[in-house]
């Protein structure tokens, strides 16, 4: 049994995972990705835990998450060694170099690390000390590194061996606390996490507190080694005067009648150089990409794989990238492939900067990967707001929210355009709900994130509790009964004056009329689960409810 059990900690020491095989992998945000991409250990695990990653994972109340990045000269490091994690049916180990890690070098020997853990990468830091002869550095220990919502507890940075656990014939393995310090050797061209020559030692995240208090918490990095990376983030100029710009772009997946989307960036010139910040919603508003200015002043390029920031452990670039449209039983949809740097064109007379390509915010410099940000045949033009009419939304679905009448979750989707076409400022955009003829009421005491009482709630107002937003489609909660349709009212308000669309009314399953709209509306497209995520197709949806092109249908597998 010893001979067997060593032979799987070298199983584990030389786990296959290539760096090859990892780039199919970066930005993979589901149970279903990480078990195709990852590599299936001869362990049998003590506990049965799916797993979880990503949004299982948010900074707590608790003062002692870093959340902020300290003061300190950044850099930005590669990393290799293996990241294993357990699911229901065992241990799983995925290479570690897709994945980028940062430290902030304060002064007194102060380090902090943020994305320490390869699979709990949700942007917090953890703070470290570095020897007086900058060879050793060593992490506090028990520090809380998140907090999971799932199992209610923090998660603690500890280190850890592989332990079999022999009752009877039946043999099983966990990660336990060994007691040794978390350290790590530092040389010019590398920082080595200790200990890595002992098969399955590494450093591991394990529950503080609530029901699963002490137990490992499922994820391990072992033999980790990290090298500086040669990356700029893009910075602005000091001073960089910025105007505002809308961004129309098609929509993917797209054959109904609406299919144009509206971002917003801001645009700035210094000297030859052109920058631009907001392209990525799913990045920080003051993330920046910047381009080089022709001579002719008649296209700006930005060069290809421009690194615009780091978030989960990733690097984000910038490119372009070329579409064809394809079909499946379930309809067409768009598929790309990456062609090199973007370049855009731009117009003297409008001040408008447009491609016929796609524009792709991307984690992989090889591969598209559909989860990323892309805007198809871009076009940006400087934006002035004005008042206009907005379209009617269109209400997808509303359903008993757990099953329990008088809770209901509502789905409706927005144009970012008026009925004359003009495009309207989301920042002077809400939306009203009622209930029969009555106007409902968004009350603090119901829901703990508004500091006020409303009746209009601001269009990309997102808590992710009980309002969410995925791109056009917007889902929030009702808590009322006693009624017998509900209405979705969109209003443009910018303080002069207001716009208020026809009311879309939805009608109670017990009159057995399914939807109503009382006004002309556009078709909704992508595909939606019932929590706002979107998806790029159905080939790899699971079994369950799913919103397709505006129509709540059931997939069975």
């Amino acid at each position: 049994m010893k001979h067997y059990y060593f032979f799987l900690l070298a199983a584990l020491a030389a786990s296959g995972v290539t760096a090859t095989a990892q780039t199919e992998i970066a930005q993979a945000d589901t149970r279903e990705q990480l078990l195709k991409q990852s590599v299936k250990l001869p362990f049998k695990i003590a506990s049965k835990q799916q797993v979880q990653r990503f949004a299982s994972y948010k900074a707590g109340a608790d003062t002692s998450i870093i959340s902020e990045q300290p003061a300190g000269n950044y850099k930005i490091y590669s990393r290799t060694g293996s990241a294993v994690y357990s699911d229901w049916d065992g241990l799983y180990a995925m290479d570690q170099s897709s994945f980028v890690a940062e430290m902030v070098t304060g002064s007194n020997g102060k380090v902090w690390l943020r994305n320490i853990l390869t699979m709990v990468n949700n942007d917090n830091w953890v703070k470290g000390t570095l020897s007086t002869d900058g060879k050793k550095l060593t992490i506090d220990p028990d520090q809380y590194i998140a907090y999971d919502q799932y199992a209610q507890s923090y998660m603690q940075l500890k280190h850890a061996k592989l332990n079999m656990v022999v009752n009877g014939t039946d043999t099983t393995y966990t990660y336990v606390p060994d007691g040794k310090p978390i350290t790590y050797t530092v040389t010019d061209t590398a920082i080595v996490l200790d200990n890595a020559a002992t098969p399955g030692e590494g450093l591991a995240a394990f529950y503080a507190g609530g029901d699963s208090n002490g137990k490992w918490a499922n994820f391990t990095d072992v033999n980790t080694v990290m090298r500086p990376k040669d990356v700029t983030i893009v910075t602005p100029p000091a001073g960089l005067t910025t105007e505002r710009y809308s961004v129309v772009s098609t929509r993917p997946y797209s054959d109904g009648v609406n299919t144009k989307d509206v971002n917003w960036v801001n645009v700035g010139t210094s000297g030859n150089q052109l920058y631009i910040s907001g392209l990525s919603s799913s990045l920080p508003a003051d993330t920046w990409v910047v381009g080089n200015i022709a001579p002719d002043k008649k296209t700006v390029t930005f060069p290809y794989g421009q690194v615009m920031a780091v978030k989960h452990a990733y690097l984000y670039y910038i490119m372009a990238a070329d579409t064809t449209v394809a079909s499946s039983p379930w309809g067409n949809y768009t598929s790309y492939k990456l062609g090199g740097e973007l370049s855009l064109d731009y117009n003297d007379a409008t001040r408008q900067l447009s491609t016929p390509r796609v524009l792709v915010i991307n984690t992989n410099l090889g591969q598209f990967l559909s989860t990323d940000t892309r805007l198809i045949e871009p076009v940006m033009s400087p934006f002035t707001a004005k008042a206009a009419t907005p379209h009617t939304p269109v209400i997808v679905n509303v359903g008993d929210f757990w099953q329990q009448e008088g809770d209901y979750s509502l789905a409706f989707t927005v144009s970012p355009f008026a009925e004359d076409s003009t495009i309207l400022d989301p920042n002077h955009l809400y939306f009203r709900i009622y209930l029969d003829s009555t106007l409902f009421t968004f009350t603090s005491a119901a829901y703990p994130t508004l500091s006020q009482d409303l009746t209009e709630i601001p269009i990309n107002f997102i808590d992710n509790d009980w309002f969410k937003v995925s791109e056009n489609m917007h889902f929030t909660y009702i808590q009322q009964n006693g009624f017998s349709r509900m209405g979705v009212q969109l209003v443009y308000n910018d303080g002069s004056n207001e716009k208020a669309s026809d009311i879309a009314w939805w009608q109670m399953p017990n009159t057995a009329v399914t939807s109503v709209t009382t006004h002309k509306a556009t078709k909704p497209s992508g595909i939606y689960d019932l929590t706002g995520r979107r998806y790029s197709s159905t080939v790899d949806l699971q079994p369950g409810f799913y919103i397709i092109n505006g129509e709540k249908k059931m997939i069975v597998k």
